[in-house]
């Protein structure tokens, strides 16, 4: 049985959050314009920003793990983009242009040889 836990949050700028060793995945917000705080909503606690970039990260310790988990984050994160864009998202196919097209690129990633681009 797995248990998920949290690692770290730093509200509202971090949260870390792990179901093991190896799957430890930090979300990050921060603010795109340095004027832009944002605001806070009293009745929610949340915070509200204009504008602000999300940033995923996910330690990796061997090339293996990366070449077959990095190409499903990009998989994921594009059919988000598409859904966000009223695309669809169905129509992205993790099989053969993620997996194995873009293992490589993440293996490289570790020896740093990676290409440009993905």
């Amino acid at each position: 049985m797995s248990t998920s836990a949290i690692h770290e949050c730093t509200p509202p700028q971090r949260l870390v959050l792990g179901t093991g060793p190896r799957w430890v995945i930090a979300l990050d917000i921060t603010a795109d314009d340095a004027d832009s705080e944002g605001s806070a909503d009293d009745s929610s606690g949340r915070m509200r920003i204009s504008g602000a970039t999300l940033t995923l990260s996910q330690d990796m310790d061997e090339a293996g793990f990366a070449a077959e988990v990095g190409p499903g984050w990009e998989y994921y994160l594009d059919r988000l983009v598409a859904a966000t864009e009223d695309r669809d998202a169905e129509a992205t196919a993790f099989e053969p242009d993620y997996l194995p097209g873009m293992a490589e690129h993440y293996r490289a990633l570790f020896t740093g040889k990676a290409t440009a681009g993905r």
